[in-house]
C-alpha cells in the first residue's frame, strides 16, 4: 500500500490495520519464543513440534502422472532416418 493510499484510508480502517499488524508480529514472536525455549527441554521440544505439525496439517501429494514417451521416440526415429 502506498503512502497516498494510506492517507486516503478512513481513520478507523487505518487503526484496525495497525492493530492487526501488531497482533501478527506478536504471534510470530511467541512462536520464536516457543522454538527457543524448546532447546532447553526435550519434552517441551516434542510439545512444540506436535503443536506446529498440527497447525501445518496434512500435506496432500498427488501421485506422479505416467509419461508416454512413444510419440517423442517416434519423432526422434523419424529425424534419424
Amino acid at each position: 500500500m502506498s503512502y497516498v493510499e494510506t492517507l486516503d484510508m478512513p481513520i478507523r480502517s487505518f487503526w484496525s490495520f495497525a492493530k492487526n499488524i501488531n497482533r501478527i508480529r506478536a504471534q510470530s514472536e511467541l512462536r520464536l519464543m516457543d522454538v527457543f525455549h524448546s532447546g532447553q527441554s526435550a519434552e517441551y521440544a516434542e510439545k512444540v513440534r506436535a503443536k506446529l505439525e498440527e497447525e501445518l496439517g496434512k500435506v496432500m501429494k498427488a501421485p506422479p502422472k505416467p509419461i508416454d514417451h512413444t510419440a517423442g521416440v517416434n519423432k526422434l526415429k523419424a529425424l534419424a532416418t
